[in-house]
């Protein structure tokens, strides 16, 4: 588990500026979704696709492992927190399905694992690896495949 407690995050500040800046959300409250397993990474390059993702639509073009995916995840974390009562559908295009199967569940990890999600329910069938469904209050839901 992360050694960030639930209660340490409770700052009405920070989460205002999270809301507001998705490199906020980024580099101060999207840590709560790794552990030690799966370190948290950061860099320049990542805060300036974190502003062109809030900006709306855009494509990210690099090499390998530079954290393009972690930052995807990011902007769609940030997104559930901003619009909880909001049905987002999200397709998730890998060139193998296999690798877009291990995407969602590691997104689905993250959720699982970030206090700021606690309250959300997981409610993908259990027989569904490449999809992930969530809800905050049983009625409204964010569905990914």
């Amino acid at each position: 588990m992360n050694e960030i407690t639930e209660q340490s995050l409770i700052n009405p500040e920070e989460l205002v500026k999270a809301y507001q800046s998705l490199k906020y959300y980024h580099n101060h409250l999207e840590r709560l979704s790794y552990d030690k397993s799966d370190p948290f990474k950061q860099g320049k390059h990542m805060d300036e696709w974190c502003d062109a993702m809030q900006e709306g639509n855009s494509c990210t073009i690099s090499a390998r492992k530079h954290s393009k995916s972690c930052t995807i995840y990011s902007k769609l974390r940030w997104e559930m927190l901003r619009h909880p009562d909001t049905n987002l559908e999200i397709g998730y295009i890998c060139f193998k399905d296999s690798l877009a199967k291990y995407h969602i569940g590691r997104f689905k990890t993250g959720v699982r694992i970030n206090p700021l999600f606690s309250q959300l329910k997981d409610i993908t069938p259990r027989y569904s690896q490449g999809t992930a469904k969530y809800t905050w209050d049983g009625k409204q839901y964010r569905d990914w495949e």
